[in-house]
Formats: structure tokens, sequence, C-alpha cells
């Protein structure tokens, strides 16, 4: 026993490679829905030597640099599907549909990033879920439920392709 190999399972299935992706949100909606309007105006103003086009043009532009400045980037990371599982099952007899949206972001959430590049790493709670869920935009979180369903999808898959015959030695 002289060459006997130890690792610790526990950290190595905590560390699995679950897929990851990111969504990003804006949270001045009110800007976006005038800047939507501006570019139906545009639409119509179809000469863009007009003042009236110009005017539009330019406040477009500093709608949009406006915009850009309420960016957040919402990082996820995917879980092994019977922790998905798990949570429908708890809320599935409750109806508690927005219980399990904030639980869900809660285990996938790895970072914010905002549009200066200043990250929030901490461990999302289901209550800072919860407030996330009831700050944000509305359209701004339905992005996010998605990506987070995305993830559900793909982890399943994953777990599906890398099964015991993934690699099997010669």
């Amino acid at each position: 026993m002289a060459d006997e190999k130890t690792f610790d399972l526990l950290k190595t299935l905590q560390g699995r490679a679950y897929p990851e992706d990111e969504v990003t949100v804006y949270l001045d909606g009110d800007g976006i829905y005038r800047l939507s309007q501006i570019r139906e105006e545009l639409t119509e103003h179809a000469d863009p030597k007009k003042k009236a086009y110009k005017d539009l043009e330019a406040e477009a532009e500093k709608l949009a640099k406006s915009i850009l400045e309420t960016e957040l980037t919402f990082k996820l990371r995917g879980v092994a599907p019977g922790v998905v599982s798990l949570l429908v099952e708890k809320y599935q007899k409750e109806e508690a549909f927005e219980a399990l949206q904030d639980e869900l972001l809660a285990a996938r959430l790895v970072s914010v990033v905002d549009a200066k590049g200043a990250e929030d790493r901490r461990k999302f709670s289901v209550e800072d879920c919860k407030e996330i869920r009831h700050m944000l935009p509305q359209a701004a979180y339905v992005q996010i439920s998605n990506k987070v369903t995305d993830l559900n999808m793909n982890a399943a898959i994953y777990d599906q392709t890398v099964d015991s015959g993934f690699l099997q030695k010669p």
C-alpha cells in the first residue's frame, strides 16, 4: 500500500462541469419602450436627410447609451437533474410555481455582472432570488427564467450523453 491514491468523492461530485451560460438584461424598461417607439418613427420618416429624422436618430443613440448603462449579466450554471426533480416534487403539490422558480434560480445563479464590470458573487439565497423576481422588469426576468429552463434541458442532455458507456476504455 505504498502508493495508495485517495480523493474526496463529495468534492469531485460538487465540482462536476455542468453547462454554463449567461443572459444579459437591461433595467431601463421605460427607455427600451421609448427606443422601440423611436425606431418605429424612424421607419415612418424614411428620409435620413430631414431634420426630424436626424433628431430622432440622435435621441435613439442617446437612449441606447443610457439603456446600456443599466446592463446586468446573469451567469448561470446547470445542476444535476436530480436536484431539479426534488425541487419540482417539493413545490408541485403546493402549485407554488414562483417559489419553484426562486429555488431553481438560487441553485443556478453563479454571479451577476453590472455594466461597469463589477461582479456580485455571493451565494444567492432563495429569498434573494425572490427579490430579484419582484424587482426586475418582467421581460428581463422572463429572459433569465428561460435561460434557467434551457440549462435544465442541457444538464439532462449532459447526463444522458455522458453515461457509463460514453468513453469506453479499450
